[in-house]
């Protein structure tokens, strides 16, 4: 659970904080003393020592604990997080202006467990107001903010994939993201395998659900949107899914709100899908090859027709161009039989080429 590999503990971070404190507190006016005397200095020292040892904890407090998660923590806007106790699940603190969590029952009231909705029956104390997303979540390492790992694929602000690759995170999303998702393999009427590129907008709208009623609630939304896109992909061919107008992802889903899977990730998994987009639909490289040779040998045929098109129209003298660049492009000895009529033509010609 308390991943601190690469940085300083928060046990160490703990003990030089309090060092800091004790050593502002108790030394410096003991040390004061030892040099006066003065019992009505000493007590002059140690009023202003008390002052900055408080704005010294609220500096480690708000740039060293906090960032931590040492005691206290921040949730940044649109965001959640949950604490736990010994490990065990016991509230969410959550910072969205705005939203609030919304209860049913008296124990999803004392748990903080509910759904992420606008407007909420609870109003935030004078701490939250006094220091907006900074939250105080607990004596640790009793308490602690729960943090696992995620592996997710969004899309960047050039609107291509960007993979996130199994990062540790302490908090849970509650605005709306956009993942990007390739169903592999997905076979056409002709049965062309294709690769189909999603992107499914998606929110979090419980985060207990989704982080402990489901080991990993991305993968089981994408295993289950799947096989609707494989079964609605084998209606049509390649090219007739490129060439239609059908809005392959609304039909998708559509048919997932049909079967109530939308409502089962709502209530099961906590998340709610907005949409299904379909970016693209690519064939394999096989097929991709094989539609170059077609395209390419469909090119050189409208070429050969064009270019003895054009023979034809100039008669022998056509003929007689052609022998002579099949001469030019030759290579080696080559024995090129002249077309009948063509005797007279090469005689006259070289008749007039004599006479120059």
């Amino acid at each position: 659970m308390k991943r601190e590999e690469g940085k300083i503990s928060r046990k160490m971070i703990l003990l030089i904080s309090l060092i800091i404190e004790v050593g502002i507190v108790v030394f410096l006016p003991l040390l004061v003393g030892f040099f006066s005397p003065s019992k009505v200095f000493s007590v002059f020292v140690l009023v202003p020592s008390l002052l900055v040892a408080g704005l010294v904890f609220f500096c480690l407090v708000y740039f060293w604990w906090a960032p931590n998660n040492l005691y206290f923590t921040f949730v940044p806007e649109g965001r959640a997080k949950v604490v736990v106790k010994g490990d065990a699940f016991q509230r969410i603190l959550i910072q969205w202006k705005g939203y609030n969590l919304k209860v049913d029952s008296e124990i999803d009231q004392v748990h903080d467990i509910g759904d992420i909705t606008k407007g909420g029956s609870r109003q935030g104390g004078w701490f939250e107001k006094l220091f907006g997303g900074l939250k105080y979540y607990g004596f640790w390492p009793i308490k602690d903010i729960f943090i696992y790992d995620f592996s997710w694929t969004g899309i960047n602000p050039n609107g291509e994939p960007q993979r996130h690759k199994k990062e540790t995170l302490d908090y849970v999303l509650l605005k709306e993201d956009v993942y990007w998702v390739e169903i592999l393999q997905a076979e056409d009427k002709a049965l062309l395998p294709l690769d189909v590129q999603l992107v499914l907008p998606i929110r979090v709208i419980n985060p207990y659900k989704a982080l402990f009623r489901i080991q990993n609630w991305l993968e089981a939304v994408i295993s289950r949107i799947a096989p609707a896109v494989r079964d609605r992909i084998t209606e049509e061919e390649y090219r007739e899914w490129i060439q239609s107008d059908k809005n392959l992802g609304q039909e998708i889903f559509e048919d997932l709100k049909k079967n109530d899977v939308f409502a089962q990730f709502e209530q099961e998994y906590g998340v709610r899908v907005r949409a299904t987009e379909v970016r693209a639909i690519n064939p394999g490289d096989k097929f991709r090859e094989a539609s170059l040779k077609e395209y390419l040998a469909q090119r050189e045929a409208e070429r050969i027709k064009i270019v003895y098109g054009a023979i034809k129209d100039q008669g022998d003298l056509g003929k007689l161009i052609r022998v002579v660049e099949g001469i030019e492009n030759g290579e080696g000895n080559w024995v090129i039989p002249i077309p009948g009529g063509l005797t007279e033509l090469l005689s006259k010609l070289g008749s007039e080429g004599s006479d120059r």
